[in-house]
């Protein structure tokens, strides 16, 4: 139930309005660097998510949460409706941000997005069986 609501459902939701706000924002108000950023990090940002799936199923909120009333609306309603919410916005205010802002835009979140996912595969290391013994962060 975990998997369908959360990783099938609300997070497909998700890529969906964010591709969706940006075609229409291009539709209406033309191509913008900034909210073409705000898109590609999004989709990044889900495609790590994907890519890393399994790991998500081992954390501890997804782990200790019940597949309730709690966890299902908030990943059916408030995921794909929050998380979307300034891809929407976008389309009626673009943002015009130019080719060297959106650039560095780009360069931090998708250092961000790297970040993320390496505590997250740290983490994943960390607690697998052996994998706190043999796993070193720095090199002597």
């Amino acid at each position: 139930m975990k998997q369908l609501t959360n990783c099938r459902l609300g997070m497909i939701m998700w890529q969906l309005l964010v591709v969706i706000n940006f075609l229409a924002g291009c539709q209406l108000n033309g191509f913008d660097a900034g909210h073409f950023a705000n898109a590609f990090l999004q989709s990044v940002y889900l495609y790590k998510f994907f890519h890393w799936e399994t790991g998500y199923f081992n954390t501890l909120d997804i782990t200790l949460d019940r597949a309730g009333y709690y966890l299902c609306w908030g990943c059916l309603v408030w995921v794909p409706s929050f998380y979307t919410f300034h891809s929407y916005f976008f389309v009626y205010h673009t943002p015009h941000a130019g080719y060297v802002w959106a650039s560095m835009i780009l360069v931090l979140g998708l250092t961000s997005v790297w970040f993320n996912y390496e505590v997250d595969r740290q983490k994943e290391v960390f607690r697998s069986p052996g994998g706190n013994k043999n796993y070193k962060v720095f090199d002597k």
